[in-house]
């Protein structure tokens, strides 16, 4: 394999690396997964809090209700009692105690339903903050999803233009050479050229014999390199 040859192949090899490189950075772009998984997340404790909130709003309701209901009988049994409607003194006693038994339970209902409205305010600011919390995810999501869309497009556009320009560097390149080419970077990680650089191999940085090196001055069949076995190229 002459020197050209070897040229050649180099020059594709750069092509090849170019392309993976393109492939690698499309397979690494984030395609808003994490935070359309995360908005799902945050939307399932949404759907919690809100049902907790829903909850304590009912409960403040009844709360509400059995203290307009506690309240109107009291009134009620107040306006008999001053009213002189009830004489009998057994009666007047018994009134006496439901009134005080109402106002207990009136003042009862009082610090719950307080204790109730507090709750409720805190649980609907817990809800809202969440609200906004994911509205933030999704316009993380959507901003990842179109930047994604676009470098996923550049990317592809970038991978056909190089996959044309690969077409044409390989088209004058001996079979047999691109073979073996294929051959050994498939087993190399990718490179199957490597330059050499300093009396190195610029695949492996081992350093090369003399004679190694002396061979890849002439413009015949070059050796490869004994310590990683890559075709070496050295550049004129």
């Amino acid at each position: 394999m002459t020197r050209k040859e070897l040229k050649a192949l180099c020059d594709l090899q750069e092509i090849d690396i170019q392309i993976l490189n393109a492939q690698r950075a499309s397979a690494a772009l984030d395609n808003g997964a994490s935070a359309r998984t995360e908005a799902s997340r945050l939307e399932t404790e949404l759907q919690a809090l809100a049902d907790k909130l829903r909850a304590l709003e009912t409960e403040l309701r009844d709360r509400e209700l059995n203290l307009k209901s506690v309240e109107e009988k009291k009134q009620k049994f107040e306006r008999k009692l001053y009213a002189g409607e009830v004489t009998s003194p057994k009666e007047l006693e018994g009134m006496e105690k439901e009134i005080e038994m109402l106002a207990r339970n009136k003042d009862k209902l009082e610090t719950q339903v307080l204790e109730l409205l507090d709750s409720v305010q805190d649980q609907r600011t817990i809800v809202e903050e969440k609200r906004s919390r994911i509205s933030e995810k999704r316009a993380e999501m959507d901003a990842k999803v179109e930047d994604f869309n676009i470098r996923s497009r550049e990317l592809a556009d970038r991978v056909d233009e190089l996959t044309v320009a690969r077409a044409h560097a390989a088209k004058p390149i001996d079979e047999v050479a691109l073979r073996k080419y294929e051959s050994l970077r498939a087993r190399a990680g990718g490179i199957a050229v490597a330059k050499v650089e300093n009396d190195r191999c610029g695949a492996c940085h081992v350093g090369l014999m003399p004679y190694v090196v002396r061979a890849l001055k002439q413009d015949n069949d070059p050796p490869v390199c004994e310590s990683c076995g890559r075709l070496l190229y050295l550049p004129e």
